[in-house]
């Protein structure tokens, strides 16, 4: 799995393109569910650590959503619609 996401990150940055958010959903419901696991963690440590400064969201069944970040705490601003 880590070799996969080494080359698609490579293969993006030959592009010109930078990896800034990944996403995914957990099963359950509520703000508790969307707690980065061990693998979630993992991942994101990974690419820190390769420089990349992607966020991680977690979304639960019910449209709770965390972003984080390992290094840092993100600056999020909900933004409303015009």
């Amino acid at each position: 799995m880590p070799r996969d996401t080494h080359r698609l990150l490579i293969l993006l940055e030959t592009f010109g393109h930078r990896l800034v958010g990944h996403a995914h959903s957990h099963p359950g419901t509520g703000p508790n569910a969307t707690r980065p696991s061990g693998i979630d963690e993992n991942f994101q440590r990974r690419l820190e650590n390769g420089g990349h400064s992607a966020i991680g969201a977690i979304f639960s069944r019910d449209g709770w959503v965390r972003f984080f970040r390992l290094d840092r705490t993100p600056d999020i601003r909900v933004l409303e619609q015009e």
